[in-house]
């Protein structure tokens, strides 16, 4: 494992031992590693929501369906199991 010297502002430093005395970190290198994890999430997490904003603008861009689609959907069921009754 590299070893990394880190200079943090003070406010950075406080929070760093904030998160030390609750207990839920040995040292400061595992908060680091926590902090550079969720970064790397939150990034993750905004490509997944940049690919799926792209991909309702080209949904509503492609206009309307022109059938309807429960129409067809409820038809493939009835293909598929048969036809049901509506009580």
């Amino acid at each position: 494992m590299a070893v990394l010297e880190v200079n943090l502002p003070d406010t950075l430093n406080v929070l760093l031992a904030k998160h030390l005395e609750s207990g839920r970190y040995s040292n400061s290198d595992e908060v680091i590693q926590a902090g550079l994890y969720a970064l790397a999430y939150e990034e993750t997490q905004r490509a997944k929501l940049a690919d799926l904003q792209a991909a309702i603008e080209e949904g509503l861009a492609s206009g309307l369906a022109e059938e309807d689609v429960m129409d067809r959907l409820r038809d493939e069921l009835v293909l598929e199991l048969g036809p049901y009754e509506v009580d």
